[in-house]
């Protein structure tokens, strides 16, 4: 894969920008930015940062809040040839202290507000604030673009270092699996960090260029969520699995006509879920990859097509490889990923570390098989319960308490036992959740093997910005 250079990113953008105009492309509660604004921010941006120190092998943290000023830093930074390294809205002193130490970065830009800085020194960038630290910048990888943390469920971050080449070919996946066209307009509450969020609302919808209205103000409130997807019209709805069961439930029979698309991601669409998202007028897609990786299948909705079991076929440039290893007989194997929109490597002691791409693919952690062409994931290698000597995958148990239409959310961990090794241990939010209800619902659906030791009802589950339940910390709880 010959990596493309940034420039390119920002020349694609620039293209779709001028088309857009005086047409909306970023939208909020409080201002509406349109494709000529975006692109005036973006050379204002340009122009200051250069003045800031920042260039080619910069590695710049971006607090990604504001919307219209997270996507202009990201263009901008791409310009200079900088590393741009997305963070969370909610990041504090003491996590970006953590992630300064992985990256090593030389600025950091962050909303005016913010108390966040990387050294005394402070410099206003329109509304924001821009510092430097003593770090130098080094030589990076040709076409090398961004830095996005990894692992969000296991509380361990990564570093993954993509190209220039694997953004444009991950918009180009998102535009061509979900049809977008700048008739669009999306309606998100993605915390715009995480992989999704970024890689479809940042970067695919610039470059259609698709309208995106961001919601997060709304985001844990599924009801004025719910009013609000309503009141904007919004054509496709972005969300986990976990917000589309909450909000809805608390639409009742509503019905958004405009809605063309629901699309979850984070997690495999368990069969209820996706039922219950019809309940908002459309089948509900969904799209399964990695931050490494970017998408790997998209499974656009069509209620004639949708497979429960199955997250689709891979996309038309994407080759996933099943590693047999130790995993035989027809049994689950490792899921190996080829993709012009994966990662280069790893940022490890100031340089790239590619050790995690062998023979061109990516091990992403995941186990599946293939039903026909269709990609179907079991579990995670690392999540894999042993329990008298048979491996049993977790996520099968949660997707059978999900079916369940008083669940909420399910987590299934492994206690340790003398006898069996381990013994299943599954908890379930809310509350009030019926146990016994449960346990026969996993007898009606599971071998016994894989029925549940213990059942705990709690008032709910820890979960990820992006709405995944954080399995590691969970597990500690028990």
């Amino acid at each position: 894969m010959t990596a493309a250079p940034a420039a390119s990113v920002v020349d694609a953008f620039r293209a779709a920008a001028s088309h857009a105009g005086d047409r909306a492309m970023v939208v909020t509660a409080q201002a509406s930015t349109s494709g000529r604004e975006l692109v005036e921010l973006v050379d204002a941006k340009v122009d200051a940062l250069s003045r800031l120190g920042v260039g080619e092998g910069a590695r710049v943290g971006v607090v990604a809040w504001p919307p219209e000023a997270f996507v202009s830093d990201l263009f901008a930074l791409f310009a200079l040839g900088a590393l741009a390294l997305p963070l969370s809205a909610e990041t504090t002193a003491w996590e970006l202290a953590r992630v300064d130490l992985q990256a090593g970065l030389t600025h950091l830009l962050a909303p005016g507000s913010s108390e966040l800085s990387l050294g005394p020194s402070t410099t206003t960038i329109g509304r924001q604030l821009g510092s430097c630290a003593q770090h130098t910048a080094s030589a990076v990888p040709a076409g090398a673009a961004i830095l996005q943390l990894t692992s969000g469920t296991t509380g361990r971050h990564g570093l993954a270092v993509r190209p220039a080449s694997a953004l444009l070919s991950e918009a180009a996946h998102y535009r061509q699996g979900l049809s977008l066209t700048s008739d669009d307009r999306i309606f998100s509450s993605l915390p715009l960090h995480h992989a999704y969020g970024l890689g479809l609302c940042c970067l695919a919808a610039p470059l259609v260029p698709a309208a995106v209205e961001y919601a997060s103000h709304v985001a844990r409130r599924p009801r004025m969520l719910l009013r609000a997807l309503a009141d904007s019209h919004a054509t496709i709805f972005p969300t986990v699995p976990a917000m589309l069961r909450v909000v809805a439930r608390a639409g009742g029979e509503a019905t958004l006509p405009s809605l063309r698309a629901v699309i979850t991601a984070g997690a495999p669409l368990d069969r209820h879920t996706g039922q219950e998202g019809r309940k908002l007028g459309q089948a509900v897609g969904q799209v399964y990859g990695t931050t490494e990786t970017g998408p790997i299948c998209i499974q656009p909705p069509d209620a004639d097509r949708m497979s429960w079991q199955a997250v689709g076929p891979p996309l038309d440039d994407v080759e996933v490889r099943l590693a047999a290893s130790a995993y035989q007989g027809g049994a689950p194997a490792p899921v190996h990923v080829r993709s012009p929109s994966m990662l280069l490597g790893y940022w490890e002691d100031g340089g790239l570390d590619d050790t995690c791409i062998a023979a061109g693919a990516f091990a992403t952690g995941d186990l599946g098989y293939f039903d026909g062409s269709e990609l179907v994931l079991t579990g995670r290698i690392s999540n894999a319960l042993k329990v008298a000597g048979e491996t049993i995958s977790p996520e099968e148990i949660e997707a059978a308490l999900l079916g369940c239409p008083d669940v909420d959310a399910a987590l299934v961990s492994g206690l340790p036992d003398d006898r069996l090794g381990q013994r299943i241990h599954a908890r379930v939010a809310p509350k009030t959740v019926s146990l016994e209800v449960l346990r026969r619902l996993c007898e009606q659906r599971l071998a016994p093997s894989k029925v549940p030791h213990v059942f705990d009802a709690v008032a709910s589950l820890p979960r990820t910005a992006s709405g995944k339940i954080i399995r590691t910390a969970t597990a500690r709880a028990t």
